[in-house]
């Protein structure tokens, strides 16, 4: 019985790993098309059969709204067949985690997460900052728990969302977002159900909209 179990569970790591790699590749691909017709240079940084990171160079960024722009795709671990169940029954899946700076640094502490998603249910158990308070009114709040610092000007960043360029293809794969002051500003989690479909014109207009946004603001305070 000993034996049998640990050559299922040796086989399960094998073909985990390699349905890991398998999907790497296809992340790669499309993650490299989306990007290919803005920019012509990344960096890449392999971990192993759990995913990667890719980065864009300071040539490239800084004739872009944002500083800083790095997306890390996060697999499921297949390679360990209860961990890879107990994510599922959570309805968990591959994503990616979008960290950006920009150019005008945010006044804010927000945040908002997918009801109904992984990252609303760890929101909800989470204690929170008091300051933190939940935004009640908005068109997004139906779809998302939104907190923030400033309900006035967290309303204004969801409409600097809405407004973006392919806005409705992409909000439906973001599952958490948060924006703050420290580094990174911008955080997005993607859903890889989304296929990156224009993810880069929607962060380049975001960019743009927060800036502006968050520019107003600094200038008010001079």
């Amino acid at each position: 019985m000993v034996l049998i179990l640990m050559g299922f569970f040796l086989s399960s790591f094998f073909l985990g790993r390699s349905l890991n790699y398998r999907k790497q590749r296809v992340y790669y691909r499309l993650l490299r098309d989306a990007l290919m017709p803005f920019v012509q240079k990344f960096s890449f940084k392999g971990m192993g059969s759990s995913g990667f990171t890719i980065a864009l160079p300071y040539k490239v960024v800084k004739k872009m709204p944002f500083r800083k722009l790095e997306m890390t795709v996060l697999l499921l671990d297949r390679e360990n067949v209860l961990h890879y169940l107990i994510s599922r029954l959570r309805r968990d899946k591959d994503k990616t985690i979008i960290k950006m700076d920009l150019r005008s640094r945010p006044n804010i502490v927000m945040e908002g997460a997918l009801r109904g998603s992984p990252s609303f249910y760890m929101a909800l158990g989470v204690p929170h900052e008091k300051r933190l308070r939940v935004l009640k009114e908005g068109s997004l709040s139906s779809k998302y728990l939104v907190k923030a610092t400033d309900t006035g000007t967290a309303r204004r960043i969801l409409e600097v969302f809405m407004k973006a360029e392919h806005f409705r293809s992409v909000y439906p794969y973001i599952e958490y977002f948060s924006i703050s002051s420290r580094s990174p500003h911008l955080i997005l989690v993607y859903n890889n159900n989304g296929k990156y479909a224009h993810i880069f014109e929607f962060l380049k207009s975001v960019a743009e909209g927060l800036n502006d946004l968050f520019g107003r603001a600094e200038k008010k305070k001079r």
